[in-house]
């Protein structure tokens, strides 16, 4: 074998070697960015796990969570009084919670005209939103933190006692913090910035 022929090997295999080594820098690349991720979403869910275990431990909160399906219960029954009671048509016999009676309850509704409509879908809220928001707060949604805030609100209004307790358990800074937690780029807990930053091995 000739000189030149060693050096076009040498250089054959100096090629191949360097394609090799570009080829293992993206791969420890992706790897050094897939830990980067793994290591970032595990700060995250140790600051959610923290987060909902104080959630858990806020006595006012739990009891709003409560106090959502039975303000959902007594929206219901208030929607029911008010275009009956309110209806400017007359209503007759009593409500018997079977087919029957529901659907002759409905036949009477629509002959209250607009004016008993506009009452219902009024009232009607006070009913729903309380719904919504108790499973938007058992999920730690936000759509649930905001329905729940709506229907405070509107609770605030028809029964001020139970809407501003309402309003004042979710309105804390701690709470709002704790339940929009998922809408944070990065998590504020301390410990976490030094895990996120802590160089990949």
């Amino acid at each position: 074998m000739t000189y030149r022929d060693d050096a076009d090997a040498m250089r054959l295999q100096i090629e191949t070697l360097t394609h090799d080594l570009s080829a293992a820098e993206r791969r420890a690349d992706r790897a050094d960015q897939e830990v980067a991720e793994l290591r970032h979403a595990i700060v995250r869910l140790r600051a959610g796990a923290r987060d909902e275990e104080a959630l858990r431990a806020d006595k006012h909160l739990l009891v709003t969570e409560a106090l959502l399906p039975v303000a959902g219960v007594l929206g219901a029954l208030l929607t029911v009084a008010v275009a009956t009671v309110l209806s400017p048509y007359e209503f007759h016999g009593h409500l018997q919670l079977d087919l029957e009676g529901l659907a002759g309850f409905g036949r009477q509704l629509g002959r209250g005209g607009i004016a008993t409509l506009a009452l219902i879908l009024a009232a009607l809220p006070l009913a729903i939103l309380p719904s919504v928001a108790s499973v938007g707060m058992h999920m730690r949604r936000r759509f649930g933190w905001y329905a729940a805030m709506l229907a405070w609100g509107l609770w605030f209004l028809v029964f001020p006692p139970l809407g501003a307790y309402g309003l004042y358990a979710l309105g804390r800074k701690e709470v709002k913090d704790l339940f929009f937690v998922d809408a944070m780029p990065r998590p504020r807990v301390h410990l976490s910035d030094h895990d996120a930053h802590r160089p990949a091995a």
